[in-house]
């Protein structure tokens, strides 16, 4: 019963405002709308990152081919025409006169493509769009490692980290590790039966294959590594910005159940997904 009148409570205050809104809009006219955002702003670019507060200050900077109206459908906002081919690949869009630069140039046809160069490096989409599939963005030079194909992976390895989810890559995992080196196994696997390549050099090489258990650190650590001293070092490391390169888009929480299953079925067949509870 509590519960019902606090819920009813609230959305007659919240009516209440919403009502008052153009009465404070018309007492304040003329005076400086002030924008507290989620996070603070440390990625200018958005080609490098979809994450929200960047595409935010995108919308606020850049001019775009097409913008969304009050209605969220879809309008003409740089374009005059444009055409589609019979067979869809083909847009061709005409730009509208009397488009500028903020220092008075006209916005010309060649302007775009070094903003499409751009695109087709620091994104899979925009490779596509370029006619070739990269790696991207650029994630060894901006993590400060290397990538390999498993065929060029180098052997030899003291530690490996095997996190890909596929038998394929567990098995990589084992035939690129040295001498007595240790593999960790982070991949989950739900309820599969996974197939494990212990012959070979296994016993040979004095392997050690060892699960990853993210909720516990060893005894002899504990007393040091709190559970609150490894989450703030956890957070702490979450706030370079260099991982926004990692992040593809955001959706609401709300939307998860319509937005699950159609990762899942995508063709890539994986997907990874970072989640923000807020209480």
């Amino acid at each position: 019963m509590m519960l019902g009148r606090l819920a009813k409570l609230f959305l007659v205050t919240g009516l209440t405002l919403l009502s008052a809104l153009p009465a404070v809009a018309q007492q304040n006219a003329g005076t400086t709308l002030r924008f507290v955002p989620h996070a603070d702003l440390s990625i200018l670019d958005p080609y490098f990152t979809g994450v929200y507060i960047t595409r935010n200050y995108g919308y606020m900077v850049y001019d775009t081919l097409f913008a969304m109206d009050s209605a969220f459908r879809p309008q003409p906002q740089m374009v005059d025409t444009w055409k589609v081919s019979d067979d869809k690949l083909t847009y061709t869009l005409t730009l509208r006169d009397g488009l500028k630069f903020h220092d008075g140039q006209p916005v010309r046809v060649a302007d775009v493509v070094a903003s499409r160069r751009l695109f087709a490096a620091s994104a899979a989409l925009g490779a596509l769009a370029n006619g070739a599939l990269l790696l991207a963005p650029d994630y060894g030079a901006a993590l400060g490692c290397r990538f390999a194909a498993p065929l060029q992976a180098s052997g030899e390895a003291d530690l490996v980290i095997h996190a890909s989810g596929s038998p394929d890559g567990l098995a990589t995992a084992l035939a690129i590790a040295g001498f007595e080196a240790t593999v960790v196994e982070m991949s989950w696997y739900g309820t599969r039966s996974v197939p494990l390549p212990l012959g070979g050099a296994f016993h040979s090489r004095r392997l050690t294959l060892r699960s990853s258990q993210v909720g516990t650190v060893p005894a002899s650590r504990r007393e040091r590594w709190s559970r609150r001293r490894r989450l703030a070092l956890a957070l702490a490391l979450l706030r370079d910005p260099v991982f926004d390169l990692l992040l593809s888009g955001e959706s609401e929480f709300a939307a998860m159940p319509d937005l699950l299953p159609r990762l899942a079925a995508s063709a890539a067949r994986s997907f990874s997904s970072a989640q923000c509870w807020v209480a």
